[in-house]
C-alpha cells in the first residue's frame, strides 16, 4: 500500500510502499504505536490521516503539517503521520465496509506536491 509519511521533525514529505500482507504493523511502525484514524479537514474527503494513538501522553513533537491540516482550533497532532486514503470495500460476506487503501502514484504526487503546499500556504 502506497502511503504519504510525514515524519514530525522534518515535516517532509515521503511516499512509503507498505506491504499489503503487512499494512497494520507497517503503519504501527511508521507512526510509533498504536493507530487512530484522523479526519483532517484541509484534504479531499476520502483522505484520513493515521497518528500514533497516543502520541500526545508520549510527548511526541507537535507535527506542524499534521496539526493544520486536521485544522481544529484546540488540539494538535503530535509525532508522525500517515496520509491515506479510505474506500468502500466487500467484506467477506459481500457487505461494503470501509477500508483504508493505498494511494495511486498520481495521488501521492498530488498530496505531496499541490495538497500539502495548499495547506501550508493557508497557515
Amino acid at each position: 500500500m502506497l502511503v504519504v509519511h510525514v515524519p514530525a521533525r522534518s515535516g517532509k514529505p515521503a511516499k512509503v510502499n507498505i506491504p499489503d500482507d503487512d499494512t497494520l504493523h507497517g503503519l504501527q511502525k511508521l507512526v510509533g504505536g498504536w493507530i487512530e484514524i484522523v479526519r483532517p479537514r484541509l484534504l479531499p474527503r476520502d483522505w484520513v490521516m493515521i497518528v500514533d494513538d497516543e502520541g500526545k501522553l508520549k510527548d511526541y513533537k507537535v507535527n506542524a503539517l499534521g496539526t493544520i491540516l486536521y485544522h481544529s482550533p484546540w488540539d494538535t497532532i503530535n509525532g508522525d503521520i500517515v496520509l491515506v486514503r479510505e474506500d468502500m470495500v466487500p467484506d467477506e460476506d459481500g457487505y461494503m465496509v470501509p477500508d483504508l487503501v493505498g494511494l495511486t502514484e498520481e495521488e501521492a504526487e498530488d498530496c505531496i506536491n499541490r495538497f500539502i503546499p495548499k495547506a501550508l500556504s493557508l497557515a
